[in-house]
């Protein structure tokens, strides 16, 4: 990480990107914001992506989506047990 930042900070100090460029902007975004961005790598064992996490509350938002549609409470029930 300090490589990449060291390789933005010198982009931007030798103006080798517009300043108004969108690249710039993202550019400066991540300098200003690599702290936070990068907070993750401090915790060993931490994982990249969050699938675990959202598998876990999919069928919940699932489930969200279907008592949308039940008439009564033994209808829901059932749809519960079913799910």
């Amino acid at each position: 990480m300090d490589v990449l930042k060291a390789w933005c900070e010198n982009i931007i100090q030798n103006k080798e990107v517009e300043t108004n460029s969108i690249l710039s902007t993202e550019i400066m975004y991540l300098l200003t914001h690599l702290d936070g961005l990068t907070s993750f790598l401090s915790i060993e064992g931490t994982e990249l992506d969050n699938n675990q996490l959202e598998r876990k509350h999919r069928l919940s938002v699932l489930n969200r989506k279907n008592w949308l549609f039940y008439k009564t409470e033994l209808g829901a029930l059932i749809g519960d047990i079913i799910c």
